[in-house]
């Protein structure tokens, strides 16, 4: 096994705080889709529920399943609903800060959300697209095996990451904004740092 520390980077919230990107905004997105594009009629679900859903992509699996669309589709076509103009260019120099450390540390971006958004987000923030990072990335697709989604902070998708990096989990360390996922890979041995306001991600990067 490498002795190198493998940082894991969410995208949502961290690469970009979440103030820049409305999560009505996703909702909205994932209902006209469903309705203008996919014509799921809008009493099969409603806005609100769409809302209040802990994890947007399980939702959308869900849904798309139901009615017989690839997820895959479904997701590509509802980001075309989404305004990523409220993302802000980077000016903190996120990106050549993670190419300085890469001698030390290793790196990689992993979402719970679809290549096609992350895309999009990178766009925005960097004016780059996923082949031109730093550091790989890895999105809903990458544990998703024999059809069932097994989130980022998974058994099955931490395990994946470590055979693929070559790097015990122990040394993994996770920037993330979501509480959740922090306590849970912490609990398989991970380490982790939360993300806030106070907190971003240039600020913990500085740290290293």
């Amino acid at each position: 096994m490498d002795n190198k520390k493998l940082i894991i980077i969410d995208c949502d919230g961290v690469l970009y705080p979440v103030s820049e990107l409305d999560v009505n905004t996703v909702s909205k997105a994932i209902f006209y889709s469903a309705c203008r594009d996919f014509n799921i009629l809008t009493n099969a679900f409603d806005f609100e529920e769409i809302s209040e859903q802990p994890n947007y992509y399980t939702f959308i699996d869900n849904l798309a399943r139901q009615y017989g669309i690839k997820t895959d589709v479904f997701m590509s076509k509802m980001m075309e609903y989404i305004d990523y103009s409220g993302i802000k260019p980077d000016n903190n120099g996120v990106l050549q800060k993670i190419k300085d450390l890469s001698d030390k540390y290793k790196f990689c971006v992993c979402s719970n959300n679809h290549l096609t958004h992350i895309n999009n987000v990178l766009k925005a923030k960097f004016n780059i697209y996923a082949d031109q990072m730093p550091c790989e990335i890895f999105d809903t697709q990458y544990a998703n095996i024999d059809g069932v989604f097994y989130a980022k902070q998974s058994y099955v998708f931490i395990s994946k990451l470590e055979k693929h990096f070559g790097i015990n989990a122990k040394n993994f360390l996770w920037i993330d904004d979501t509480p959740n996922v922090i306590d849970t890979v912490k609990s398989v041995g991970c380490d982790g740092i939360l993300v806030t306001n106070e907190n971003r991600l240039i600020d913990i990067l500085n740290t290293l």
